[in-house]
């Protein structure tokens, strides 16, 4: 089961909760307000930049730009 989380849009609280998927969501344990499954962020970990080579095996390339 995936784990999702979830605020409050009444109160904010935030929620970790073990789901299935297509459950319906769970109601708010402070104030009992509707709760909103949260997107999660992915982060880039290999920089901005990206990669680059020196050289290329082609003769229709001018090499790696990025």
């Amino acid at each position: 089961m995936p784990l999702y989380t979830y605020v409050c849009k009444q109160c904010g609280e935030k929620r970790k909760v073990l789901m299935k998927i297509g459950e319906r969501a769970p109601k708010c344990s402070v104030c009992k307000g509707e709760m909103e499954k949260q997107i999660p962020l992915i982060a880039n970990t290999h920089g901005s930049q990206g990669t680059s080579c020196s050289s290329s095996s082609c003769s229709s390339c001018s090499g790696c730009s990025t």
